[in-house]
């Protein structure tokens, strides 16, 4: 890692979701176009897709 003396660390609390989630509550049938960009691991992510 590097070692940046002058920035100050802060944590910062995100609210996540999954992809099922957000069909789910939106009532989405269908989806023609979905970019994924997780460095990699697009084949897992959409074997683990329902």
């Amino acid at each position: 890692m590097y070692d940046f003396p002058n920035i100050h660390e802060r944590i910062i609390t995100v609210e996540t979701t999954t992809l099922d989630r957000i069909i789910e509550k939106y009532k989405i049938n269908r989806i023609d176009l979905l970019k994924v960009d997780v460095e990699g691991a697009e084949v897992l992510c959409y074997l683990i897709m329902h």
